[in-house]
């Protein structure tokens, strides 16, 4: 069961708000070529002391079609790298799920870091940052002593297959987590 911080449940209707925004809807279906639900709204907290993310794949484990799933990140403060703005290794969504494992037939994530180049990227309040879900993508510790809070909105296309998991479960409306799963505190 997911616990809501009291002050934090005012943000509900604005974080639908910005998942629905037909802006970022339009061009979230010309990414993927179709009509796109959102699986996941996620407001990030990014509060200073935040863990790093390491190296990963939105998509890993989905199982979905290359080119149907896409994730945003939506600015909400300025932020670089030391506030854990996030990294991106651009080209590495092309060989789609790649990897944990060294004796796997697939790419590792390694392996394709290696072959990609590392974009960090330096958020701007308002900027809104679509990548594919096997785009590598990655945030270092927020060490910046500032909150540096982000939206996160998955969305896939309608009617594409995919294998649930723990963030991405189908449902009518899209899943809202408030509390930052990477938060220090956790």
């Amino acid at each position: 069961e997911q616990s809501i911080k009291k002050s934090t449940e005012p943000q509900i209707p604005l974080l639908i708000h910005y998942a629905q925004h037909p802006t970022i809807v339009k061009i979230a279906q010309y990414l993927v070529g179709g009509e796109v639900d959102a699986l996941r709204v996620e407001y990030c907290f990014e509060e200073p002391g935040n863990k790093a993310i390491a190296p990963h794949q939105d998509g890993y484990g989905m199982d979905v079609d290359p080119g149907a799933f896409i994730t945003i990140t939506v600015a909400l403060e300025d932020a670089d790298r030391h506030a854990g703005a996030a990294v991106i290794w651009k080209g590495s969504h092309r060989e789609g799920a790649l990897s944990h494992l060294e004796d796997d037939k697939r790419k590792t994530i390694q392996q394709m870091m290696d072959e990609c180049e590392e974009v960090a990227k330096v958020h701007q309040k308002g900027d809104v940052i679509f990548y594919d879900g096997y785009v590598i993508n990655s945030k270092d510790k927020n060490t910046s002593g500032k909150f540096a809070p982000v939206l996160l909105v998955s969305y896939i296309r309608k009617g594409a297959s995919y294998k649930s998991g723990a963030y991405f479960a189908p449902t009518k409306d899209p899943i809202i987590l408030l509390q930052d799963p990477y938060s220090s505190a956790s």
